[in-house]
């Protein structure tokens, strides 16, 4: 008999420990589970689409000056001219790979399209470009404002996502409070 009463006890301290060690294991989970979550709010990832972005609008901008200094038909404002293309469309390809709101991904596709259609007069011999100049000055005019419309919408929507990613670190927090604080009430005799 004094051999199943040590049993039993010891069969109670199981069942009493097991609680203890879930909620020990719970708690770590969630731990690491918040650190993962903030490691994930990289600012430098954040920051890196931000700029990105924004960059549309200002190779926009260098790229309708380029086009206003090559009416004067000169060698290096052509060449100037063709490398601000280039630039403007490898932002575009850039801001294309990257995740972005269905608005900017159609906003996208338009420039896009529209610089496609501009690539056999840059990529012709500078008579061709010169005799161009305002069929590119118009494809520049038909996506003026996409640029920027571009930068606001892929910005606000990582803006919202970083946002929504803070409130479910905040709620695994408070998860995590609560098992510690389980935990500690269980262990306290």
């Amino acid at each position: 008999m004094p051999q199943s009463k040590a049993a039993a006890q010891s069969w109670t301290r199981s069942i009493l420990v097991l609680p203890l060690v879930l909620g020990l294991a719970l708690a770590g989970f969630l731990a690491f589970s918040v650190w993962s979550s903030i490691k994930s709010l990289d600012t430098a990832r954040g920051d890196n689409s931000e700029w990105a972005y924004s960059q549309l609008e200002v190779e926009y901008l260098k790229l309708e000056r380029a086009l206003a200094r090559a009416a004067s038909g000169d060698a290096e404002a052509l060449r100037e001219l063709r490398k601000r293309f280039d630039i403007f469309f490898s932002r575009i390809e850039i801001a294309e790979h990257m995740q972005s709101s269905v608005d900017a991904a159609s906003q996208l596709a338009k420039i896009d399209a529209e610089l496609n259609r501009l690539i056999p007069i840059v990529d012709g011999n500078d008579d061709t470009l010169l005799a161009n100049l305002e069929v590119f000055r118009r494809s520049l005019q038909e996506i003026a404002g996409l640029p920027r419309d571009v930068a606001i919408t892929s910005i606000a929507t990582t803006a919202h996502a970083a946002e929504i990613e803070r409130q479910r670190i905040v709620w695994l927090i408070e998860i995590l409070v609560v098992v510690v604080f389980l935990v500690v009430c269980q262990s306290v005799p």
